[in-house]
């Protein structure tokens, strides 16, 4: 017999899906508006820069319908590239073989991604953009160094991993990168993926994935617990806006005053008032106390907010924190 938490889910799932058939058709597309967002020179290291990072990279609402029904992102991975974005959230999971790899969410399987595609479009804009540096986070239910490692090897990826203990453990200079070719970073929030040219999360601090009460910067107990030399600022909701009629089952949502936020994230959430004074909140706070973000992560990315903007001024240090 089912136990309550299965039958649950069986009533969950159905309804999930029909919400996001509505989410889908109704989260506008993006823009491709490109911004200057790198301006730290070549002799400062990669712990300096902030970079512009998108929250669950591959759920982007352009393509075919299947890719996702709840999309976070709006432009493709190549479309995020193009308008700097230089940081990837990405989920891994095994396909129903329980043989290949795939991105997409636990929970959305039947919309899973190869992920060779994904590691073959950062190939492909790393072999023409010399200058460029990548990072790719890892949400991994994998476990397997050797496997990631293979299909890294199969994009012709690996030649650009940066290893860390192979540099011992020091964090290089953008020009020190660019002059090895060594332009991909990799982290993994699994310590059995971990190994060569594969990084722990716990090399970062990074806080909590839901904003919670504004401003909050509440982090996260499974990365570094005391300062880190690396900085993840998720700035976004982590579930999706679900509608009172399904309290009822337990499920969670940001609260109401913020619910019209998540939907209107051009006017609030990538606002650049908005994004600044939680920057400012975590830089005068606790943990992350005199740090700057090195990875943004925000939804939405090409909407028209300011996203890009801000991590451009964090990087020209224009921004100033009273």
């Amino acid at each position: 017999m089912f136990g309550c938490a299965a039958c649950i889910k069986w009533i969950i799932v159905p309804i999930l899906i029909s919400y996001g058939v509505y989410y889908y058709f109704t989260t506008p597309t993006g823009q491709l508006t490109k911004v200057a967002i790198y301006s730290k020179s070549d002799t400062s290291y990669y712990t300096d820069v902030t970079w512009l990072t998108s929250h669950n990279s591959f759920a982007y609402k352009n393509g075919s319908f299947k890719k996702q029904l709840a999309p976070n992102q709006v432009l493709t991975i190549e479309q995020q590239l193009q308008v700097g974005v230089r940081s990837f959230m990405i989920d891994l999971h095994y396909d129903g073989s329980g043989k290949n790899i795939v991105i997409g969410h636990e929970d959305y399987l039947l919309f899973e991604q190869p992920f060779l595609p994904f590691l073959d479009t950062i190939r492909i804009w790393l072999d023409n953009n010399k200058n460029d540096i990548i990072t790719i986070h890892l949400e991994s239910y994998i476990r397997d160094h050797k496997k990631i490692m293979d299909i890294l090897r199969t994009a012709n990826l690996d030649k650009y991993l940066f290893d860390l203990k192979t540099n011992a453990n020091r964090w290089p200079t953008i020009g020190e990168m660019k002059k090895t070719n060594k332009r991909l970073v990799i982290f993994s929030d699994k310590t059995q993926d971990t190994g060569f040219g594969i990084m722990s999360a716990y090399e970062y601090m990074e806080t909590q994935y839901n904003l919670h009460e504004y401003p909050s910067c509440q982090m996260r107990t499974d990365r570094a617990r005391g300062v880190a030399s690396l900085f993840v600022f998720n700035h976004f909701y982590s579930i999706l806006p679900i509608p009172n009629a399904f309290s009822f089952l337990g499920i969670n949502r940001p609260n109401a005053s913020y619910l019209l936020d998540y939907l209107s994230p051009i006017r609030k959430i990538n606002n650049y008032n908005y994004m600044r004074d939680r920057i400012c909140y975590c830089f005068h706070n606790g943990q992350t106390k005199n740090k700057w973000p090195n990875f943004v992560a925000v939804d939405f990315i090409g909407m028209q907010g300011d996203e890009a903007a801000i991590v451009s001024d964090i990087n020209k240090g224009n921004i100033k924190c009273p």
